[in-house]
């Protein structure tokens, strides 16, 4: 029989995890900060459409703006793919604090699941990031139009 941990203590020992979190995110990118892109910056009206758009389609389907936001700045404004896949995260990061707290407060977060998720992701995106680095632009770009079209595949076969 399991013991089940009081719901006051379950939730202290999320926010302790949750804190450590964001001192280590900062920590391992305080490095990108200085540096500049390689091009022109964006005119500031585009920017925020593209932002709009990502947070509707975010909202609408729990992911999608990191889907979407580098696609179009890589076609429409010569972004690089690498950037533009920060730049999809930069977009992402504040609304997935929002809303994970909104989904938290309605119960509807499994902490026992999601902890060990946000560790093995916080793990392991340095090691993707690098890799992304590594591969050529080209080579980057097809890498992610092939995880968009086995998304959209594994979602019309389990839809």
């Amino acid at each position: 029989m399991h013991r089940r941990i009081p719901e006051h203590r379950e939730w202290r020992r999320s926010t302790d995890q949750g804190v450590i979190l964001a001192a280590i995110i900062p920590y391992r990118t305080r490095r990108g900060f200085s540096r500049q892109p390689d091009r022109e910056p964006l005119a500031w009206g585009w920017p925020v459409p593209l932002g709009i758009a990502g947070g509707i389609v975010s909202g609408l389907f729990g992911v999608g703006g990191a889907l979407i936001v580098p696609p179009a700045l890589t076609a429409f404004f010569g972004v690089r793919q690498v950037e533009g896949q920060g730049l999809g995260l930069a977009l992402v990061a504040p609304g997935s604090v929002i809303a994970l707290v909104a989904y938290a407060g309605a119960g509807q977060v499994d902490w026992r699941l999601g902890i060990p998720l946000a560790v093995g992701g916080v793990v392991a995106i340095s090691a993707g990031v690098a890799f992304a680095h590594s591969l050529p632009e080209r080579r980057l770009r097809f890498a992610f139009c092939g995880l968009l079209v086995l998304i959209a595949a594994l979602l019309a076969l389990h839809g």
